[in-house]
């Protein structure tokens, strides 16, 4: 097993004494053997880029030993680290949210050295764009596959026992309840603040409030610690559909307003996503029905005109068998695929055509938003047991441009969830190719399953 190897500290002080006294050593016998050389009757040469004076030098050794050994820098008026180091490492701790195979991509189009650890890599980008701000942040916005909330649009889509039918109805039971606090389970409540009725849909909007609260004790009293909390939530339905739309940025509040609004109506959500897949044949009989579900999402619905998949980055498969907890049994639940094209790859589509479970898929996507302007988008579409959660980032785009792109991938799902498999002759294609991979003893060398038709892997 590789172990990591000790960096030596050295006080930026005594390295500098050091270093000093080298370079005050190698000017003094620069010296001597100039003068040799001219008592000789030889040429001396001057280079242009020598340096200036010892200062410049031991600055310049420093720099370079700076992967080598750790400099611990002394406290500058009332900064705690150097302003240099600290605005270098500011600018590596925002790059770290870029994958290392990327930064790499990124190194390698700066012109500098790619290789070696995370540290390295984003150490030698944040000095090549000498930690500007600006430049990091659109490097990261540009190529993050997992952006945080606030930097995406989040949406849940549930499946409903029947469809709401009226909605006239419907909303005339949620006017009762509105601005009302609904108690949803322990120390959470749902206030419904809002209902907007349209020819074809209903949207209720409102907080999701809680309480988190355990016991503290400070000195010789005994209390409860209380923290509160809020979270807004959105949710969607349309009359003849058995489909409910959330948009919140976690999972708890998307609940909650799913929680209140049954309660509040004759609709339920089923406790378990129906996919039909039980007429598959052939090499799909074998597959599990979220795999199923979500390689023709990308097969079928994904493939529009105005969205091209340019790169799958990473894939989440569930691996548990259900078998019994037995404490000495090895077992592995989930794994987790990231890469370039990744299911292309032959462990992928092993993964596959032996039945595991494809939860989770994230991508680079490319959304058309007029017939000469395009953006490149992160998405990730993932499985739960009672609901398909779709997250889409907003890249270096305007927020309303990626909430066109977020809205249609909403709707192709809600569309499989609805009438089920969108093309089953493609999937049936797109499976034979799959097994063909996962039996293969050659590596691709190319994308060719899931690439879209004018990649050249350069991407």
């Amino acid at each position: 097993m590789a172990v990591d190897r000790q960096i030596k500290i050295v006080t930026s002080d005594d390295l500098d004494a050091e270093l000093r006294a080298i370079v005050n050593d190698a000017a003094e016998y620069g010296e001597r053997a100039e003068q040799a050389a001219r008592d000789a009757g030889k040429t001396i040469r001057r280079f242009e880029d020598k340096p200036g004076d010892v200062d410049e030098t031991v600055a310049q050794l420093r720099h370079a030993l700076e992967d080598e050994i750790q400099i611990a820098q002394p406290i500058e008026g009332d900064a705690i680290i150097d302003v240099g180091e600290q605005d270098r490492e500011i600018a590596k701790r925002a790059l770290v949210h870029i994958k290392l195979s990327t930064l790499r991509q990124i190194a390698k189009g700066l012109d500098i050295p790619h290789s070696g650890n995370l540290d390295a890599v984003t150490d030698r980008i944040a000095r090549k764009l000498k930690a500007d701000r600006a430049e990091i942040a659109r490097l990261v916005l540009q190529y993050e596959t997992e952006p945080p909330p606030e930097r995406r649009f989040t949406s849940r889509v549930f499946q409903l026992w029947e469809s709401p039918g009226d909605l006239d109805a419907l909303a005339s039971r949620i006017d009762y309840v509105l601005n009302r606090y609904i108690r949803i389970g322990i120390a959470r409540w749902f206030v419904l603040e809002n209902v907007q009725r349209s020819a074809s849909s209903l949207v209720l909007s409102g907080i999701f409030r809680f309480f988190k609260a355990d016991a503290d004790q400070s000195d010789d009293d005994l209390t409860l610690r209380a923290e509160e909390g809020s979270a807004s939530a959105q949710l969607r339905v349309r009359g003849n559909e058995p489909i409910a739309e959330v948009q919140a940025k976690g999972e708890r509040e998307s609940k909650a307003i799913m929680a209140a609004f049954e309660g509040t109506s004759e609709c339920r959500r089923r406790e378990a996503l129906k996919i039909g897949t039980e007429s598959m044949r052939g090499h799909l009989a074998g597959w599990d029905a979220w795999s199923v579900f979500l390689v023709d999402l990308l097969g079928a619905r994904f493939r529009s005109p105005n969205i091209e998949i340019l790169n799958l980055t990473h894939a989440g498969f569930r691996t548990d068998d259900g078998g019994s907890e037995e404490a000495n049994r090895p077992t592995i639940k989930a794994v987790r695929l990231e890469g370039r094209h990744l299911l292309d790859s032959r462990a992928a589509c092993e993964l596959l055509t032996r039945g595991q479970s494809l939860a989770e898929l994230g991508m680079t996507v490319r959304y058309r938003l007029a017939p000469s302007q395009d953006v490149s988008l992160p998405l990730t579409v993932k499985l739960s047991k009672d609901h398909a959660t779709i997250l889409t980032g907003f890249g270096i785009t305007e927020p309303s441009n990626a909430l066109k792109c977020h809205a249609e991938v909403v709707a192709g799902v809600s569309s499989s969830l609805r009438h089920g498999l969108a093309d089953e002759v493609s999937l049936s294609n797109l499976a034979r190719e799959i097994a063909n991979r996962a039996s293969s003893d050659e590596a691709p060398s190319k994308a060719t399953i899931f690439a879209p038709p004018d990649d050249d892997g350069s991407e």
